[in-house]
């Protein structure tokens, strides 16, 4: 199929029929820089126009793709060379737009995966174990980065070796023996990016003793907690502490790590 001859042929009918591609475009439907690119030979009316257009050249489909007058006896030949033509050009086309479909969808999936994966990377945090090496309670508040913390019955949770990550508390309190004593149940949250930070880090000082490198937070103890109070590490919910009678409490206590216990002399 002879886009250049086609474009040809539909110039010299419009202007057998004094017609300019202002006026054949809006018969049409359509924008005079489409007649414009048929008449150049650039591309080729939509199938949808075939019909439409050929009534307005008085001419009929099978010569306006031919690009020419056909001669009866060979029409019938030439109609099924046309068809074919329009058969291919037609598979070539929606192959093309499969491809550019699947490309733009292979971006897309592409660029999905990718964000998810740093949203999972840098935000989901999992619950990590006690690990008496690494972590530590102190109640000097000096510690502290943060200046909220700063009272002097305050205490900090501090890791060491460059251990990153969140510091979540939960305060409440326990009847035992008829005494009733403070607990702040802790829990440190990591994600997969404080990890990879942390390995750096390491990486980053070699054979260095980061031993006496420290990530400290504040724990508040509030005013009116018992002076005897106890800190222990948890991989319980804190819903489920929030929830739970002082029986389980006490069992959850038998099940959680010490790590600070205030002086009894003080209560």
């Amino acid at each position: 199929m002879d886009q250049e001859k086609i474009g040809k042929f539909i110039a010299k009918l419009r202007k057998d029929k004094n017609m300019t591609q202002e006026e054949l475009a809006e018969r049409l439907g359509v924008n005079s820089r489409s007649v414009s690119r048929w008449e150049n030979g650039k591309c080729m009316p939509d199938l949808s126009l075939l019909v439409p257009l050929s009534k307005e050249l008085d001419t009929n489909v099978n010569d306006l793709m031919s690009g020419e007058a056909i001669d009866k006896k060979d029409y019938q030949e030439k109609f099924e060379e046309n068809v074919v033509d329009m058969v291919s050009n037609v598979a070539k086309h929606t192959r093309f737009s499969n491809l550019l479909s699947n490309i733009f969808l292979g971006i897309i999936i592409v660029f999905t995966i990718c964000f998810t994966g740093y949203i999972f990377f840098v935000n989901f945090s999992f619950k990590v174990g006690y690990n008496k090496d690494k972590m530590f309670i102190s109640n000097d508040s000096s510690l502290s980065i943060s200046n909220y913390y700063n009272n002097k019955d305050d205490l900090v949770f501090c890791t060491k070796n460059n251990y990153i990550g969140t510091v979540n508390r939960l305060t409440t309190t326990y009847k035992v023996n008829g005494e009733e004593i403070g607990i702040i149940f802790v829990h440190v949250r990591r994600t997969l990016e404080n990890i990879y930070q942390e390995h750096n880090a390491i990486n980053d000082y070699g054979n260095y003793n980061l031993t006496t490198g420290r990530t400290c937070s504040g724990l508040f103890v509030p005013d009116e907690f018992p002076s005897h109070y106890k800190v222990y590490y948890t991989k319980e919910s804190f819903n489920k502490i929030a929830n739970a009678s002082n029986s389980k409490l006490g069992k959850i206590i038998d099940h959680s790590n010490l790590m600070y216990e205030s002086s009894i002399s003080e209560s």
